[in-house]
């Protein structure tokens, strides 16, 4: 097998997609502008000690801590008396948990990088078979 046959087009836009996030996400600063960022700070901290739902004593301290750092920490609600639950959804802050754990959070969004060269690279691949089929089902509409 050559060389040329082997890299074509689909893997070096998958590649070049690769590296690209690669840099974004390692080279750009973590902007912890706006208050989502810090409630993922905070959920995936909780959450990593186990609490899923937090006391007041607990989320005032988080609330001062953001503020003293620039931030806002405003996206808990509140469930109960004494009980705040985290407004997000809980899947991305659960999927971070582990990387927190290690000391790497921001790896955790390299895995999801990864995962969309994958996709990105099986759709590449089966382009010309969906061109085929959407000219197909223009040509022949039911």
């Amino acid at each position: 097998m050559s060389l040329t046959q082997h890299i074509n087009v689909y893997r070096v836009v998958t590649a070049l997609g690769f590296i690209v996030a690669v840099i974004l996400i390692m080279v750009i600063p973590a902007q912890m502008s706006g208050a989502s960022p810090w409630a993922y700070y905070y959920g995936v901290k909780n959450f990593s000690r186990g609490k899923l739902v937090v006391d007041n004593r607990l989320l005032f301290q988080e609330m001062s801590e953001a503020s003293n750092k620039g931030g806002v920490l405003i996206q808990y609600v509140k469930i109960g008396p004494d009980k705040w639950a985290l407004e997000k959804a809980p899947g991305y802050v659960f999927y971070l948990v582990p990387f927190y754990l290690i000391g790497i959070p921001r790896c955790g969004n390299l895995l999801l990088a990864a995962g969309m060269v994958a996709v990105v690279y099986i759709l590449l691949r089966r382009w010309p078979y969906w061109r085929a089929f959407r000219c197909s089902s223009l040509a022949y509409p039911e």
